[in-house]
């Protein structure tokens, strides 16, 4: 059977050129009991991560922090519970809270813990192979080589050649780099506008605005708390105040974002509903109303000044008929209440999406040649940020100077030994750089020697041309 899955896979036509394989290594030290099917998914697995550990080196990534990252999430995501659950089964697990009397664990017999021992290998190397999905990263493999040890039949060994999906390798990089729980958001405040078309409030059976508004308000504030979206504590209605301060902050300049930021909107998001009651047809004999209802709802992150979800409410119209002045504000509120109900639930993923950073500063960049190379700086930022949640952004560009906006996380004295600790890395870009701290986070680009002397050489020559 292994044989022929073996023949299979080296005949599978592969859609791609000798240059875009990487080849990658696999060791794996099988055990009495382990079958061929067991053994071969490891070498795969291990053959995955050299291929891995090469692409990352060459994209520039830092591998052994991902290595150490992902092995620390896997402890505390999978490794405990397979642990606490052949506890559970081999009676050894302790309640948390259990008495001291009950704290004595059971000792096992030889017996017990050899089985022990290799049922919790078993479950952490499927476990290691499932997780993170990095199989996802190989979209295509071939067996160059498959053998195991003379000297040790246990020692196998498997070499292969893959097509790597770097965009996805690259997202599973970020993932694992990134914080390991999603920020917790303090509060979500409902910001409601309505606007009306061809009617009024009155014409609409309301006497006060807010006896219609509010009690949407408060209906949709409900709706969240009763759904308890992830990473969401509490939700509140902004009110008229709140609504001029989230102006004020909103149109802030990007470095006094942090320093400005309100103590009603420390670690928080804003739902911003806009909401359109247009009135096409009325008739006073038949008692009918048609309305039609649109819109818009946007979640903003107000930490980075960005929306993390928006979308538009699909229209929708709606015809009363047979019906009281006294019983069309009810009407339209249950109506116009559940209008936004599918969004919220598509938008709840969002919530995991709230910025991770609490610092910004604007640093400017000069001596560059093209918009290429400030890329390329702002990439080496990215790349080699993650560990303080760097965020670059080009904030503005002209031929002398390019200002980038770094949302990140720390004080100033982290972010001047981040930059600090680039200077390293700059040399695989073309260029090295100059940090002025003191001058307003000045970086001066400097191109290398080499790179001059290309330079130079191409001028050269194109004099001589002439």
């Amino acid at each position: 059977m292994f044989k022929l899955l073996f023949i299979v896979i080296l005949l599978t036509p592969f859609a791609f050129t000798k240059d875009d394989l990487v080849k990658g290594e696999g060791h794996f030290w099988a055990e009495e009991g382990d079958s061929i099917n067991f053994v071969k998914k490891q070498l795969l697995y291990q053959s995955y991560k050299n291929i891995i550990s090469k692409e990352l080196k060459a994209m520039g990534l830092d591998q052994k922090a991902f290595w150490d990252k992902y092995e620390e999430r896997f402890k505390e995501e999978k490794l405990e519970l397979i642990k606490t659950s052949l506890d559970k089964k081999f009676g050894l697990y302790i309640e948390p809270n259990a008495k001291k009397t009950e704290l004595e664990q059971k000792q096992l017999s030889k017996k017990e813990r050899k089985k022990y021992d290799e049922q919790l290998r078993e479950k952490t190397l499927v476990a290691q192979r499932q997780f993170g999905d990095l199989d996802r990263v190989i979209r295509s493999f071939s067996i160059n080589k498959l053998s195991r040890s003379p000297q040790n039949p246990k020692s196998r060994f498997i070499s292969i050649s893959a097509k790597v999906d770097r965009v996805y390798l690259s997202k599973v990089y970020y993932n694992f780099m990134s914080e390991q729980k999603p920020k917790e958001v303090s509060r979500l405040y409902i910001y409601t506008d309505f606007e009306l078309i061809n009617t009024s409030w009155a014409d609409l059976g309301v006497s006060i605005k807010s006896d219609f508004t509010g009690a949407l308000d408060e209906s949709w504030q409900k709706w969240f708390i009763n759904n308890k979206v992830s990473h969401l504590n509490e939700v509140e209605i902004l009110g008229t105040d709140g609504k001029k301060e989230f102006a004020l902050h909103f149109n802030s300049p990007y470095e006094e974002t942090i320093k400005n930021l309100s103590g009603i909107f420390k670690d928080s998001l804003v739902l911003r509903l806009n909401l359109k009651i247009e009135k096409v047809a009325h008739h006073d004999i038949f008692r009918e109303y048609e309305f039609v209802f649109s819109g818009d709802i946007v979640l903003f992150d107000l930490l980075m000044n960005q929306a993390i979800y928006k979308e538009q409410l699909e229209k929708q119209s709606k015809t009363y008929r047979n019906i009281n002045y006294d019983q069309l504000k009810n009407a339209l509120a249950n109506y116009v209440y559940r209008i936004p109900l599918g969004k919220f639930t598509e938008m709840k993923s969002s919530f995991s999406e709230a910025s991770k950073v609490d610092s910004a500063k604007i640093v400017t960049v000069e001596s560059f040649k093209n918009i290429d190379e400030i890329f390329d700086f702002i990439s080496l930022l990215k790349n080699k940020g993650i560990r303080i949640k760097v965020n670059p952004v080009l904030h503005s560009f002209n031929s002398s100077k390019a200002e980038i906006l770094l949302f990140y996380q720390g004080g100033a004295e982290t972010l001047e030994s981040f930059i600090n600790s680039l200077e390293g890395y700059s040399k695989r870009q073309k260029f090295g750089f100059e940090f002025y701290p003191e001058q307003n986070y000045r970086i001066k680009l400097i191109h290398s020697a080499q790179e001059r002397k290309k330079q130079v050489t191409r001028l050269d020559s194109e004099r001589k041309s002439i």
